[in-house]
């Protein structure tokens, strides 16, 4: 009794990261001849559960979710009777038993403040967001253990959300010793510090080296452009769709659940380029 649907479950539509993976999600699903349903849970465990639930009423075949950082018990109830199959995305959890679909978040970040150590920035200020998203939570942890417990402790991280990134920002930057790079975590987060930074009259990367991670929408529009960790978030998408085509159409036997960890791309941009002075013109 299938009904040639899915249902996609994610936190915002809206954000370049997530809206990429519908696509990717929708591309699979239409070159098998299946209708997508979306929703969004705005990171509200309730509201999860009552997606959660319209899609199951509805029969959908398969369900794909970016699940909240902390589900309600009877989401977790329904994910675990796998009734529909499900795959998660992006955020990968351990109280599961399901195909999970995500990137090497940890690596991804030690990648990065790597080269920028290299390149001779040696105070960071990481944005780290809801550190209870999986996904935050382990750019947290490559960011820590990239650096020797001496020097570790002139690092700061700040588990700011977007209505506290500006004061966050203004705090770090009005101590005498102020960070020479800013990493986020997300776009949004991105999108308040790059504003805060340049309501104090501080510019990329003269004052302040800056990095972040998905990055926007037409980035080389950015001046300077930023440098930035991209996801394979397209790819993430068409993974996670794959899964569960394979989980629909199995007719007996029933497939392990399996994790699968997509690579990260680095892109090195001006706003982390090592300032040097304009040489001055002499007169002929």
């Amino acid at each position: 009794n299938r009904t040639d649907s899915i249902g996609l479950v994610i936190p915002d539509a809206s954000e370049p990261a997530f809206a990429q993976m519908i696509r990717g999600v929708e591309d699979v699903a239409t070159a098998n001849g299946l209708t997508l349903l979306l929703a969004t849970s705005h990171e509200d465990p309730g509201r999860e559960l009552g997606v959660v639930r319209s899609l199951t009423e509805r029969r959908v075949d398969g369900l794909i979710l970016a699940r909240c950082s902390a589900s309600a018990p009877e989401t977790l109830e329904i994910l675990r009777s796998r009734t529909p199959p499900t795959v998660l995305l992006d955020r990968i959890f351990d109280d599961v038993d399901l195909d999970q679909v995500g990137t090497e978040g940890a690596q991804a970040m030690t990648s990065l403040v790597t080269h920028l150590r290299s390149a001779g920035r040696r105070r960071f200020l990481l944005l780290a967001g809801d550190t209870s998203v999986p996904t935050l939570r382990e750019r947290r942890q490559g960011f820590i253990s990239s650096f020797p417990l001496a020097e570790l402790m002139h690092q700061e991280v700040a588990e700011s959300d977007q209505t506290t990134v500006t004061a966050t920002v203004n705090t770090a930057f009005s101590r005498k010793t102020r960070p020479t790079c800013v990493i986020t975590s997300s776009t949004p987060l991105a999108a308040q510090a790059l504003r805060a930074l340049g309501d104090m009259g501080l510019s990329t990367p003269q004052d302040v080296a800056f990095a972040t991670f998905d990055g926007f929408d037409h980035a080389d529009l950015f001046s300077p452009q930023l440098t930035t960790v991209i996801q394979s978030t397209f790819e993430m998408g068409r993974c996670a769709a794959r899964l569960l085509v394979e989980h629909i159409s199995e007719d007996h036997e029933p497939i392990p659940a399996r994790t699968v960890r997509l690579h990260h791309t680095l892109l090195l941009r001006a706003s982390t380029e090592q300032w040097r002075p304009r040489a001055s013109r002499k007169d002929c």
